[in-house]
């Protein structure tokens, strides 16, 4: 989760590669020029001369996978192990070295797995509810719900608290399914309002913001 993968010249031309095992660590690198891009997992930075991973509060051994120093807040880190790193980097990530949390960065755009049409990007005003966004966000789109039924629309996290605004992203289920739990849109609604979405109290309040949309 947000390992850097290639990187191009201003022509164009790919000049770095490499793949990443589930440590963090280059197994391979096709121009043999690892140093070039010094990023490795979000938020860490190699040490050509140690092989570490500098991780802001600590370093990251990609050998082992582990921190090599204890977490500096403890049991605050939410890690019974105070040298583990997240227990799952396809999923989670720990950008600080203190804390594991769900990834902010989940961007579909791009992906080979959008729904192939204009409209599977699109802007809504959130509604407070998943089901209402997703009414809204095909209505937006134009594409015929019964076109789409291995897709979901996943929300982007670029909420705009003032707007009401959003990204909506369609993209087949099981490539969604396999990035949860992650921090979208959602979550920063909940967080800014302090009400659990999908519930009576966050339809309620994006109705009083002028938001909602759908009758029901």
């Amino acid at each position: 989760m947000g390992r850097p993968a290639q990187a191009y010249d201003d022509k164009g031309e790919l000049v770095w590669q490499v793949e990443f095992d589930i440590y963090g660590r280059i197994r391979e690198d096709t121009f043999n020029n690892q140093p070039f891009i010094p990023f490795r997992q979000l938020g860490q930075y190699e040490d050509v001369e140690t092989g570490l991973y500098y991780n802001r509060f600590r370093y990251y051994n990609p050998e082992s996978g582990l921190y090599i120093s204890q977490d500096p807040i403890g049991l605050a880190g939410n890690n019974p192990n105070f040298y583990a790193y997240v227990h799952d980097s396809n999923v989670w990530v720990d950008p600080f070295g203190l804390m594991a949390d769900f990834p902010t960065n989940i961007d579909f755009t791009g992906h080979p797995d959008l729904f192939p049409s204009e409209g599977a990007i699109v802007k809504i005003k959130m509604q407070g509810s998943r089901g209402r966004d997703f009414t809204e966000a095909f209505k937006k789109s134009g594409i015929d719900r019964k076109l789409a039924d291995d897709y979901t629309w996943h929300h982007v996290a670029d909420f705009d608290p003032t707007t009401g605004e959003t990204t909506m992203q369609l993209i087949k289920t099981d490539i969604h399914k396999a990035t949860i739990p992650h921090k979208g849109s959602v979550y920063q609604f909940e967080a800014e309002f302090g009400v659990k979405y999908g519930t009576p109290a966050a339809i309620n309040k994006a109705k009083a913001k002028g938001w909602v949309k759908c009758k029901n």
